[in-house]
């Protein structure tokens, strides 16, 4: 959903309240999407629109992985336990859980801002994502090298011939 400031938030609502718009009206002439726009209404009629009032939260390590094993049990839909947590978007603790998954089950607690530029370490470019598995990197790294070969093989094949 595009950003909206909290007055196209209110009136968004206002439209749905008070005017009887669907949803999916909404969505259509404002170009929003449908989910994620009756999540924003949902959030504005249980907490109110001071919800937006307050500055961006940084949630800790403990809430966070207690909200992840919520979701990962399933004992509600994740729109409704990010309701319940009063998550603003309902796509934060699908991040959460993709990061959590995608980190060996470790919850990620992300620092904000920018390195210093003494503290900036390069780091070499590499193909694709690093595998945790060495077994697949090894494999990887033998395919690329093998596609190597034979893209070396072939033009030394063609220059081979034209003479």
């Amino acid at each position: 959903m595009s950003k909206l400031n909290k007055e196209q938030r209110l009136e968004v609502y206002n439209d749905w309240k008070l005017r009887n718009q669907s949803v999916s009206q909404i969505a259509r002439s404002q170009k929003l999407n449908k989910q994620s726009l009756n999540y924003m209404i949902k959030l504005i009629d249980r907490y109110g629109i001071e919800i937006y009032d307050q500055p961006n939260t940084r949630f800790t390590k403990d809430f966070k992985e207690e909200a992840i094993v919520k979701a990962l049990t399933r004992t509600k839909s994740l729109d409704d336990l990010s309701l319940d947590l009063g998550l603003r978007s309902n796509g934060i603790l699908c991040n959460w859980i993709r990061e959590y998954k995608k980190n060996g089950y470790n919850v990620v607690i992300k620092k904000k801002g920018r390195h210093p530029a003494h503290e900036q370490e390069t780091q070499p470019i590499t193909q694709g994502f690093e595998e945790a598995d060495p077994a697949t990197r090894r494999r990887k790294l033998k395919i690329a090298y093998c596609e190597c070969l034979r893209k070396k093989l072939s033009a030394l094949d063609q220059k081979y011939h034209k003479k």
